[in-house]
């Protein structure tokens, strides 16, 4: 986990999670999983899942996030189940939990890359901002 050296917590970029607000979801799983993406007012920065660096109430530093819908985060958390016969379903029912598990992380991540790509572009992140990242 990158954390500040001087309070030990995960860095915090309210700007980033201020700016997913209004803007389009970058996740774009639901059509896979037979529903449809949320409206854009529901948007989110959804942190990634990763191992070792989040627990309970803990979350990765706010680079490490996607702007995703309501139905998208939903799905990545697991609080909404593909529908029976959508393209996600089959890969559960093929491959088991876990490959549909790994499904939505690779989702989360392009979601992620896309987000930073957007962030860049429009000048909300410029690379000299990444030397507080640096370890």
């Amino acid at each position: 986990m990158i954390v500040n050296p001087n309070t030990g917590k995960a860095y915090r970029l309210d700007y980033f999670k201020d700016y997913a607000r209004g803007k389009p979801c970058q996740v774009r799983i639901a059509a896979e999983c037979g529903h449809a993406c949320s409206s854009d007012e529901t948007v989110v920065l959804a942190h990634i899942t990763l191992k070792g660096a989040r627990g309970v109430s803990i979350k990765v530093n706010d680079l490490l996030g996607a702007w995703a819908c309501d139905t998208c985060h939903s799905l990545i958390d697991r609080r909404l189940p593909p529908v029976v016969g959508s393209h996600a379903a089959r890969i559960m029912g093929s491959g088991g939990p876990d490959a549909f598990q790994l499904y939505l992380r690779c989702a989360h991540y392009d979601g992620m890359a896309r987000t930073i790509d957007w962030l860049v572009a429009d000048g909300v992140l410029a690379y000299e901002d990444l030397e507080r990242f640096a370890a």
